[in-house]
């Protein structure tokens, strides 16, 4: 059954990786044939263009195939996201912690409340698809919302990733903010690492 799931899934991936390198086949092949029209500045930008976008699809795919890879992650992501909170809310139950899910608000910026050794956590979960990685904005928002609360550690636990901006951003906070990628939540759900 899971197989049957998958494959419109994984159908839907391929036709979207096929639309894209067809676009930008055409594209260049377009562009390129009407070079001798345009000036060479106009001809440097749409090579700029051209390079960033292959590049663009390149990365693309690695990172959604890298995510793919963990078959435990791509559980995950299929998941209802309301499933994921609750599954998310019980392996921080698993590691000690007790506390509640918020009341679902307009605002949604922490989805439950935790306690552990006198720390109270903070917790958002962000349920996202793989190529959706969490920007720096978002977190800083997270984080000076906590920041309104004493002796309280911020955690964003997601099924997609941080911007590598972000991670830099997290260094000096580390203290009061925790971030949980998807490959560290497989990670901590398989045993190989703590909460």
């Amino acid at each position: 059954m899971n197989e049957i799931k998958k494959r419109p899934e994984e159908r839907k991936q391929k036709i979207e990786r096929m639309f894209v390198t067809i676009f930008i086949i055409v594209f260049g092949l377009v562009t390129f044939s009407w070079l001798h029209i345009l000036n060479w500045i106009f001809a440097l930008i749409v090579l700029i263009v051209l390079v960033y976008g292959v590049y663009y699809l390149l990365v693309t795919m690695r990172h959604h195939e890298s995510f793919s890879a963990l078959p435990r992650l791509k559980e995950l992501v299929a998941m209802d996201p309301i499933v994921f909170k609750h599954t998310i809310f019980d392996l921080f139950k698993e590691h000690g912690y007790v506390g509640k899910l918020a009341m679902p608000s307009s605002d949604n910026v922490v989805d439950m409340w935790m306690h552990k050794d006198g720390i109270q956590y903070a917790i958002q979960v962000q349920h996202r698809s793989p190529r959706m990685s969490i920007r720096e904005k978002h977190v800083r928002n997270f984080y000076e919302y906590i920041l309104h609360f004493k002796n309280t550690v911020g955690i964003i636990v997601t099924t997609s990733d941080f911007t590598k901006v972000v991670y830099y951003w997290d260094r000096p906070r580390a203290h009061r903010l925790q971030l949980i990628p998807g490959r560290k939540l497989v990670r901590i759900m398989s045993g190989f690492e703590s909460l």
